[in-house]
Parts: structure tokens; C-alpha cells; sequence
């Protein structure tokens, strides 16, 4: 009976469904939007996989300028932690830009022997200035 139903529908041109071109299409691109949401979602997942968990904080940065009692630039070497720079000539001025958060010890030698030390906290994002630093 269901057959008689279904070829008279056919016979009288009776839309009982959608094409199989149709379908396939909607297959098609069924797939490649799983496909799609799958590959974003690995690619989010496998970027967070990339920055650990324990990452070190946002890093400070630390400046000052080392003159002599007469206003001129002193010529030396600042060094904080394992890090060192060697104090320009033309101005006097030092930057450290990427220090980690913290308490650090700050030694300064000018180049006539004169020596400084200075305990400097280091905070997270900013730049921590000495200001201006006179040496005999």
C-alpha cells in the first residue's frame, strides 16, 4: 500500500524528499563543519599547551642616570643580579628592561674606582627609576 502511495506521489511529480545531489551537498558541508569546529578547537587547545602554567611573571625594568659631583656623565658599569651595563659616556643613563619581580641588589663602579650598592624591588610591569645618582 505504502508503495502504491509513494509511486503515485512520483508519477504526479510530488516532492517526497530531498535530491540525492542536494543531500550529498548538505553532507559535504555538514562534514567540513565539523570538520571546521574540530580544527579550532585542537588549534585553541594545542595553543594552550604552548604557554605553561607556570610561566614567569611580567617582567620590570629598572633606570637611573650616574653623574659626577661636577654634572658630568660618570663612566662605569651598573650591575643587577647577573646582569650587566656598561654606563654611556654621553649621558650617564641605564636601562635594564627585563628583570624579574622582586628584591634585587644594584651595584654601580664608576670607572675611578668608586663603588655603590642599593637593594631595589622590582615591580611586575613597571619601571622602577633611581632618578639621578651623583658619585664623588
Amino acid at each position: 500500500m505504502t508503495n502504491d502511495i509513494h509511486d503515485e506521489l512520483q508519477e504526479q511529480d510530488v516532492d517526497i524528499g530531498t535530491p540525492p545531489a542536494a543531500r550529498k551537498w548538505l553532507v559535504r558541508y555538514a562534514w567540513i563543519a565539523v570538520i571546521s569546529f574540530l580544527a579550532i578547537f585542537l588549534l585553541s587547545f594545542s595553543l594552550r599547551l604552548l604557554v605553561p602554567s607556570w610561566a614567569p611573571d611580567e617582567v620590570g625594568g629598572l633606570d637611573g642616570c650616574v653623574l659626577t659631583i661636577q654634572g658630568s656623565p660618570a663612566v662605569g658599569t651598573v650591575k643587577v643580579g647577573n646582569k650587566t651595563k656598561k654606563i654611556p659616556s654621553d649621558d650617564g643613563c641605564f636601562f635594564f628592561k627585563s628583570l624579574q619581580p622582586g628584591n634585587h641588589q644594584v651595584s654601580i663602579e664608576t670607572a675611578n674606582g668608586v663603588q655603590m650598592e642599593q637593594t631595589v624591588e622590582i615591580v611586575s610591569g613597571e619601571a622602577v627609576s633611581l632618578g639621578l645618582i651623583t658619585v664623588p
